[in-house]
């Protein structure tokens, strides 16, 4: 085949005085193939990510050999392979490869001496394309070729169906014995979809149709009948459909269970991760709450290690999108609530009831969560907290006592003061307050959120002590930036240890 130009592709030259030689049809087996290549179920089974696509030349057999290095010196690609008719003429179309012989004429569906493509006249017998006339085969070299169909969402179509459209298109239909389909119900609580289909088809095929493009068996796991009793595996997944048993009707039943993990983030080291299997789409949280049984334990609150906020009970668990959630206890959460200026409108009748919005925290969470979980941007919108300062985005809740009140405020607080506690490994908090406030105030602020005793502490600025009375706009600053040393007055320290 090789030099044979692009114009050859599609309109070779044909002796008047070719023979015709029919060649029989082979079903495409492990069997027949041997050698030569094997069937996969599906496309995703062989990829150059997971090792399992070589790059190696085909196998030779008969007379033809292969050119010396040739077969293995490419890298991969992959495009789809157009094959359609055209009047009696079956083209090619490969769009894995970009040059001018990717397009070509595969065969006819009439004789070629009488095919309109010989006779170069615009009219063509109709061919019943029960067979095709190939005029040349190209055997490549390359190997490691993969080819799946793309359409494959067929459709098993009973008696009382139609099987009109109002679109020109062609349909092809297979006529099939009753006793090779089997009807197939696919349920997750409420949701259920019956399916007819062959008995030979295998279950993963069967989840990958058009009636479940999001499923993903990662995810999900099936089970048949109405208990658990027979969860399938992933090679089970590979077994044919009728390798389970019907019901009396003969009907198949899978049911789609979702595995969800529950870590209990108690310091009990009897305590365990549990697992349970999610059967119903419209489970809540706090139905799943009232499925664990732990003893000794007052209110149990549910979220995830993708967020710091705590499920409402009133929540779907399927909306969620996690399956690993962590149970805690209600001494490891705290209750924020924010209050938002109400926009007025013309119904309102003067209400001037601001709108709050109450949600439950893990302590380990920080403000930043808080405004990602709201889409707050603190550039325009602060947490004003005690009427008079604003938090810093990396300060944890855990400084503050539960329930926790925030006033959401478009006025920005410009200066900031960062207080570092040099009794306790110079760690420190950073809030955001006016130009008025005083130094008695940021200790306040400061002992309140170390959780100490203000009668103990006092602060200094570059080493010096301040007048408390004094207000930070009669104080010197770099950039509305103020930082201060919380010292520790009493001289005297002891340490009380107690061991039982």
């Amino acid at each position: 085949m090789s030099g044979i130009s692009k114009e050859n592709y599609l309109s070779p030259i044909i002796p008047p005085d070719v023979k015709v030689k029919d060649i029989r049809l082979v079903k495409a087996t492990n069997e027949s193939l041997k050698d030569i290549g094997y069937l996969i179920t599906s496309p995703d089974d062989v990829t150059v990510q997971n090792g399992k696509f070589d790059i190696v030349p085909w196998p030779t057999k008969g007379w033809r050999a292969l050119d010396p290095n040739t077969g293995n010196e490419a890298g991969t690609t992959e495009g789809s392979m157009e094959i359609y008719w055209e009047e009696d003429r079956l083209y090619g179309k490969n769009h894995a490869i970009a040059t001018d012989s990717n397009h070509y004429l595969l065969g006819y569906g009439n004789f070629p001496s009488q095919s309109a493509s010989i006779s170069n006249s615009n009219i063509s017998e109709p061919s019943d394309i029960s067979s095709v006339f190939i005029w040349s085969s190209d055997y490549h070299p390359d190997g490691g070729q993969l080819f799946f169909p793309t359409n494959d969402n067929e459709t098993i179509v009973d008696e009382h169906q139609s099987i009109a459209s109002s679109r020109i298109t062609t349909t092809t239909l297979d006529g099939i014995a009753l006793d090779q389909i089997v009807n197939v119900i696919l349920s997750f609580g409420i949701v259920t979809q019956h399916i007819l289909t062959l008995k030979s088809i295998k279950i993963e095929q069967l989840l990958k149709n058009r009636h479940f493009p999001d499923f993903n068996l990662n995810n999900f796991c099936l089970t048949v009948g109405e208990t658990n009793d027979q969860i399938l595996s992933k090679d089970d997944y590979r077994k044919q459909v009728d390798a389970y048993l019907c019901d009396d009707i003969g009907t198949i039943h899978f049911r789609i269970l979702i595995p969800i993990k529950i870590r209990n983030n108690n310091n009990n080291n009897n305590k365990q991760d549990m697992k349970i299997y999610l059967e119903n789409n419209t489970t809540t949280v706090e139905q799943l709450l009232q499925q664990i049984d732990i003893s000794d334990s007052g209110n149990l609150y549910l979220t995830s290690i993708d967020t710091q906020r705590i499920f409402q009970n009133n929540e779907n668990l399927t909306n969620l999108n996690t399956q690993n959630f962590i149970l805690l206890e209600e001494n490891e959460t705290c209750v924020v609530s924010i209050e938002k200026e109400r926009s007025l409108s013309i119904t309102d009748n003067n209400d001037n009831t601001n709108e709050v919005v109450r949600q439950r925290f893990r302590t380990s969470a920080t403000i930043e969560d808080i405004m990602k979980e709201n889409n707050i941007d603190y550039r325009n919108e602060q947490f004003l907290h005690e009427n008079d300062f604003v938090p810093a985005e990396s300060t944890p809740l855990s400084y503050f006592t539960s329930p926790i009140h925030f006033q959401l405020v478009k006025t920005i607080l410009p200066f900031a003061a960062t207080i570092i506690n040099t009794e306790d490994n110079n760690y420190s908090l950073t809030f955001y307050c006016s130009s008025s406030m005083s130094i008695e105030r940021i200790l306040e602020i400061a002992c309140q959120l170390f959780r100490i005793r203000k009668k103990y502490y006092c602060l200094h600025q570059s080493g010096r002590s301040i007048c408390e009375g004094i207000v930070l706009k009669v104080l010197d600053t770099v950039d509305d930036k103020f930082e201060f040393q919380l010292m520790y007055m009493v001289t005297i320290k002891c340490l009380i240890s107690y061991t039982n």
